[in-house]
């Protein structure tokens, strides 16, 4: 399970206040735990693809920006399991973004 630091959750709460409720927010596999506590509704998981709408945002915490990595769920044969995923591996997901938020602990991209 994942531990989160207070400046992953600062990150959170800066966003829950600036985004509107329409807005898609993505994060890997254990970012979204985080999200669910202010954006339920809005929380999406990065597929691998690295293919969100164009107006979402995005949540990097920081064993993502550390590690250059996502967790995800990726195909293993026929099985899916989770991994951790280079972020140089899914360059849609950065394409046209850039940082709007970034505590040293934690990132949003736009």
């Amino acid at each position: 399970m994942p531990v989160f630091n207070q400046e992953e959750a600062e990150a959170v709460a800066w966003l829950a206040q600036r985004a509107d409720d329409n807005t898609p927010v993505y994060a890997d596999e254990y970012g979204r735990l985080l999200l669910y506590e202010w954006l339920l509704p809005q929380v999406g998981i990065i597929p691998a693809s690295g293919e969100v709408p164009e107006e979402a945002y995005i949540f990097l915490r920081s064993w993502n920006i550390e590690r250059q990595q996502m967790r995800m769920m990726v195909r293993d044969g026929v099985q899916y399991k989770f991994a951790g995923v280079n972020l140089g591996d899914i360059p849609l997901l950065f394409d046209n973004r850039e940082v709007i938020y970034d505590n040293g602990g934690a990132r949003i991209l736009r």
